[in-house]
């Protein structure tokens, strides 16, 4: 996890409630605003009980100028907090996560709905480690509503910096996982770079998954052990 976010899980813990813009002119509450969407983001990844936001109606551009927290931290950031770096690691954090910060989140999930178990086992855990994870049952009322076909396209084609994919005999038949593909595939041609992270659930031949891609297999490999891996990749573990 960030130290910002560190940061602001201590002050919680310490008992601050009420986090305010340093004034109400647009300068301020422009400042303010990094600060209310990470205790946003502490709520809805559930590190914090509950956070009530509050927006001016100085300016015309919707800032939030107070957030109050609620409840204090939940169980999942009592245990960031007690597992935080010291200083040193912290400045180590800060140099690896200058590449994180341009992205929304850390690793998206591609995975047919027969595959859903692993995906989910795996979405939890990477979660408690403070991993910002888009898996679609944590994104439920953020989808609700939206053209699925065109936001898709930009969660897996622009706003993450990997993508862990299941691959299995259900990934190779379904649309609308071959519709995912296709963009993951765009965006590893358009970097040259590490972004796919196959995890093997049989032997199913995938068009564009070449048998030079290192993958890991499931049948020999815990959901654990794929998490640990994933956070080696991040810089987190």
């Amino acid at each position: 996890m960030e130290p910002e976010l560190i940061d602001l899980l201590q002050k919680i813990h310490d008992g601050q409630t009420n986090f305010p813009a340093e004034g109400d002119d647009h300068d301020a509450l422009k400042k303010f605003q990094p600060i209310a969407k990470a205790l946003l983001y502490l709520e809805k990844y559930e590190y914090i009980e509950r956070c009530i936001a509050h927006k001016s109606s100085r300016t015309g551009h919707g800032y939030y100028d107070l957030v109050i927290v609620d409840g204090g931290l939940t169980y999942e950031g009592e245990q960031i907090l007690k597992s935080k770096p010291g200083k040193a690691d912290q400045r180590s954090i800060r140099d690896k996560s200058k590449e994180t910060h341009q992205y929304e989140y850390d690793v998206v999930l591609s995975f047919a709905g027969e595959d859903r178990e692993h995906a989910e086992q795996l979405a939890k855990l990477l979660r408690k480690k403070g991993v910002r994870v888009f898996y679609d049952k944590y994104e439920r009322a953020n989808l609700w509503g939206k053209d699925l076909y065109q936001h898709f396209q930009s969660i897996y084609r622009d706003m993450a910096r990997y993508c862990v994919i299941f691959l299995s005999q259900a990934y190779a038949q379904k649309l609308w996982t071959r519709h995912e593909l296709k963009l993951i595939q765009a965006r590893a041609f358009r970097e040259q770079r590490e972004y796919i992270l196959p995890v093997r659930i049989d032997d199913t031949e995938i068009p564009g998954i070449t048998e030079t891609v290192g993958y890991i297999d499931l049948r020999s490999t815990t959901i654990q052990e794929i998490a640990e891996l994933v956070l080696k990749k991040l810089g987190k573990y």
